[in-house]
């Protein structure tokens, strides 16, 4: 008895390439859908953008945000060229400060993709991490209840009120 398949039009090896083609397709697909996205609001432009966005307050370094956080709470600082660590939500990101400690950034707003690794500055003020300022960001669905134990790691953080590419 013949085959019989045999006649129907459509070589196998064509509906072999097509599956393989298609399984390609959507491993790709996958693999850069998968990719994390670390959201928060950034502002490009030069230094006279900077001014106008309000990028305002005082210059102040890493090293200092790492032996006295605390003891800037309450004022407007801003950092420069502070490398991103790692995403927290869609509004927030951790940057590693000299002694190895992460410290928290939020931003609210508008959301726009930062990735690990940026380097950016951020002007804002100072913010002591309390419970009511976890609810709020939950509230608000700027963090996740996953991500509550996380923010409280935080002690102080920076409420960015403007967050650029570094220059």
């Amino acid at each position: 008895m013949a085959n019989e398949r045999e006649g129907s039009g459509i070589p196998s090896w064509a509906v072999a390439a097509v599956a393989i083609l298609g399984i390609v397709g959507f491993m790709w697909w996958i693999s850069s859908a998968a990719q994390p996205r670390d959201m928060v609001a950034i502002t490009e432009g030069d230094d006279t953008a900077a001014e106008a966005s309000g990028m305002t307050g005082e210059v102040v370094g890493l090293d200092q945000i790492a032996t006295d956080a605390s003891g800037l709470a309450g004022r407007d600082i801003i950092l420069e060229d502070v490398t991103v660590a790692a995403g927290m939500g869609q509004q927030a990101f951790w940057i590693d400060l000299p002694n190895q400690q992460p410290f928290l950034i939020r931003m609210g707003g508008a959301v726009v993709p930062v990735q690990s690794g940026d380097v950016v500055d951020v002007a804002g003020r100072m913010q002591t991490m309390n419970d009511s300022v976890i609810a709020a960001w939950t509230s608000s669905g700027a963090i996740t209840q996953g991500q509550e134990a996380e923010a409280r790691f935080a002690q102080t953080f920076l409420e960015a009120a403007t967050i650029r590419a570094a220059q």
